[in-house]
């Protein structure tokens, strides 16, 4: 009774990641300015391969503007180290312009596994409507109230039909 018991809790667990697989394959498939579409497998790790995101904006490009159409996409990459408490907060964005779809973090490689190691803040956009607006992110500590942020990034999106 125990073995039948057994076999089809592992049966059930075999099949249910199984399942988890196709579908996450089927979703990263289907979104293509998930930075998952631009990892590489290197010896069991996932590498992150920023430089083919399409409109990659990075820290050189603070202060400066980009001209886009209605319904593109474009990504912004910033260095980061959560690891201190930091973290890019967006400060200003017009909704109506531009949307936020998706950000994560991805640390950098660290195979000595320091302590304190930075990684990059990927945040993905998309445009909504013809205009320009002024995207703010602060460089802060979400928790510090008031303070100053430690930097500040800006891009002016111009969007046209």
């Amino acid at each position: 009774m125990r073995f039948t018991f057994f076999m089809l809790l592992v049966s059930a667990a075999a099949l249910l990641a199984v399942a988890g697989c196709k579908a996450r394959k089927e979703t990263q498939k289907d979104n293509k300015n998930s930075p998952a579409d631009t990892n590489i497998q290197t010896q069991g790790k996932t590498v992150f391969m920023p430089d083919t995101l399409p409109n990659l904006f990075t820290d050189a490009d603070n202060g400066k503007t980009a001209m886009l159409k209605t319904g593109q996409s474009f990504n912004l990459l910033l260095e980061a180290n959560m690891t201190t408490g930091y973290t890019w907060v967006i400060a200003d964005i017009d909704s109506a312009i531009v949307q936020k779809v998706a950000e994560n973090y991805f640390p950098d490689a660290n195979p000595q596994q320091a302590v304190g190691v930075g990684g990059k803040q990927w945040y993905a956009f998309k445009t909504m409507a013809p205009g320009s607006v002024k995207l703010k992110l602060d460089y802060k500590r979400p928790w510090a109230g008031q303070d100053p942020p430690a930097k500040s990034y800006e891009l002016v999106v111009n969007v046209a039909d």
